[in-house]
């Protein structure tokens, strides 16, 4: 028997026939994954860019009425009020000047507000011993 045909009835068995194409359709799998795992990489690309779109549009609008407000003829004389001290005709200006420590303590002592001042911390510094000692055994 010549040797070309040895070899082509080697390629005609079953065996071989059924491992060569069990290879192919294994490289045919491996090929349309990752072209599976790329589309699923663009689309999860793709919603990405549209959330970051969305959050740009919001944006977007928010300084467009930021803008509106700025050139807005409330906003001039808001401004005109506050940094020039300057007033329509026939208007008075009062101005109310109260302290922080006032507006707590007024808070405090108003009558709707009928809860106890909170504890002053202490401002001397105890040893780390009496500490867990005054945390455990101190009355409250």
């Amino acid at each position: 028997m010549p040797q070309h045909q040895k070899w082509w009835s080697k390629l005609q068995h079953p065996l071989f026939i059924t491992i060569v194409s069990c290879i192919i359709v294994i490289l045919l799998i491996l090929g349309l994954l990752k072209n599976i795992r790329q589309l699923f990489n663009a689309h999860r690309e793709i919603n990405q860019i549209k959330t970051e779109i969305d959050n740009l549009d919001k944006k977007n609008t928010e300084i467009s009425y930021l803008i509106n407000y700025l050139q807005s003829k409330e906003f001039l004389e808001e401004q005109a009020r506050l940094n020039f001290g300057l007033q329509k005709p026939n208007e008075q200006i009062i101005v109310v000047k109260q302290s922080a420590t006032d507006t707590t303590t007024n808070l405090v002592n108003s009558p709707v507000f009928n809860v106890p001042a909170p504890p002053q911390p202490k401002l001397a510094v105890s040893s780390n011993p009496k500490k867990w000692f005054d945390y455990f055994f101190a009355p409250q």
